[in-house]
C-alpha cells in the first residue's frame, strides 16, 4: 500500500535536508511504515548499537553468532543454539540480524534481534542459503541459493522474505553477494568464467560487468561505505591477502601483505578501517586495521575459529546534499511482523 507522506514528517524532512521532498512516498505494511527517498542514506531511528562487530565462532564447539565492541570487549553469543549459526549482517539501524543457520535441517535465511530473540525463518527453502547482505534501506536482503541446482544471487524482502527473486540465473555458481549504499549494484562472485572473479551488476540483475581478471581467486566483495571502493580477498600472491579496488576494478591493492591467510573483509562505518578474520596466530581471529592496511590488532584472541566480521551501523557514513530516509515508523526494524 502506497500512501502520501504525512505533512509534519515531509515539513521535518526539509529541514533535515534542505530540499523540496517531491519523490518520497510511504509504503505500509501492516502498520510499519518505511519512507524512501532515491539518494543517499540517513536513518531517523538513531542507531541502537553503534560501535559493534558481530561474527560467528565455533569456540563453544558449533558455528554461533557472537557481538562485541570495537575493541573486542563484551562478548556475547546471542544465537545460543545447537545448530550452526552464521554469516552474520546486520540491520541498518543495529537492531536485528539477518544469518545462515540450519535449524531447520537445511541452512535458511534467518532475522533475529540483536540480543538474539524473535528468531523468524525468512527464506523458508529447501535449498540451502547463505551470505545474506541488508540494504542501508532496510526493506532489502540479497542472499545466495542453491535451489536451482547451482548457487544463484536471489533478492528478498527483509520483512517476511517474499518477493524472492533470481537476478543471476546463470550455470555457473554465482554467490555472496553485497549491496551498494545506492541499493542500485551488487557485487558478488562467480565462476561463470572458469575460476572465482568479482563482478558487479544492478540490484534487477542487469548489466553484469566483470571487475576481476585473475587465475587465482577472488571473493568475498564487500563495498565501501561511499561506494567507491571495494575490498575482497584473493591468493593470487599465493596465500589469500585483503585488497582493495576502485569500483570499477581498477587501482587494485593489496593491504594486508601477511604470510598468513586474510579473509573475509568489511568496512567500517567511516571508510577508515576494515576487520577480517585471519589465521596468522595459528588459528582464525577476527582482526581490525586501518584501511591502508596498518596497525592491524587482533580482537578476539580465542582457540576456537572466528570468522566473517560486519560492521553494526553501516549507514553513518552516509553524506551529500540528497538523502535516502529508511525507518520504521512503529518501531525499530528488528519489530518487524510477518505481514
Amino acid at each position: 500500500m502506497r500512501r502520501t507522506l504525512p505533512r509534519f514528517v515531509s515539513a521535518f524532512m526539509v529541514l533535515l535536508s534542505l530540499e523540496a521532498w517531491s519523490a518520497c512516498t510511504v509504503f505500509d505494511c501492516g502498520g510499519n511504515d518505511l519512507i524512501c527517498h532515491p539518494e543517499l542514506l540517513v536513518l531517523l531511528n538513531p542507531c541502537k548499537n553503534p560501535n559493534k562487530i558481530a561474527f560467528y565462532s565455533d569456540r563453544t564447539g558449533n558455528n554461533e553468532v557472537y557481538v562485541m565492541n570495537l575493541d573486542g570487549s563484551g562478548l556475547t553469543n546471542v544465537s545460543n543454539n545447537s545448530a550452526l549459526d552464521r554469516d552474520p549482517d546486520w540491520s541498518p539501524d543495529g537492531t536485528a540480524l539477518v544469518f545462515a543457520t540450519d535449524r531447520d535441517g537445511n541452512e535458511e535465511i534467518y532475522r533475529m534481534t540483536s540480543a538474539g530473540s524473535m528468531p523468524l525463518n525468512l527464506s523458508n527453502n529447501a535449498a540451502n542459503e547463505r551470505f545474506a547482505s541488508w540494504s542501508v534501506t532496510g526493506n532489502l536482503i540479497a542472499l545466495q541459493s542453491n535451489r536451482t541446482g547451482n548457487n544463484d544471487i536471489f533478492i528478498m524482502s527483509a520483512i517476511d522474505g517474499s518477493g524472492q527473486t533470481n537476478l543471476t540465473n546463470l550455470a555457473g555458481h554465482d554467490s555472496n553477494p553485497d549491496i551498494d549504499r545506492s541499493v542500485s549494484r551488487l557485487v558478488f562472485q562467480t565462476i561463470r568464467d572458469g575460476n572465482q572473479e568479482i563482478y558487479s551488476m544492478g540490484i534487477d540483475g542487469s548489466n553484469p560487468t566483470r571487475l576481476t581478471n585473475d587465475a587465482n581467486l577472488d571473493v568475498n566483495a564487500v563495498w565501501s561505505p561511499d561506494g567507491t571502493r571495494i575490498a575482497f580477498n584473493s591468493d593470487r600472491s599465493g596465500n589469500h591477502e585483503i585488497y582493495i579496488m576502485n569500483a570499477d576494478g581498477s587501482g587494485l591493492t593489496n593491504i594486508s601483505n601477511s604470510a598468513a591467510n586474510d579473509q573475509g573483509p568489511t568496512w567500517s562505518p567511516d571508510g577508515a578501517r576494515i576487520a577480517f578474520n585471519t589465521d596468522r596466530d595459528g588459528n582464525n581471529e577476527i582482526y581490525i586495521m586501518n584501511a591502508d592496511g596498518s596497525s592491524p590488532v587482533n580482537l578476539t584472541n580465542d582457540s576456537g575459529a572466528d570468522n566473517s566480521p560486519d560492521f553494526s551501523c553501516s549507514y553513518l557514513a552516509a553524506t551529500g546534499p540528497f538523502f535516502r530516509v529508511a525507518f520504521h515508523l512503529a518501531g525499530p526494524f528488528s519489530d518487524y511482523p510477518a505481514c
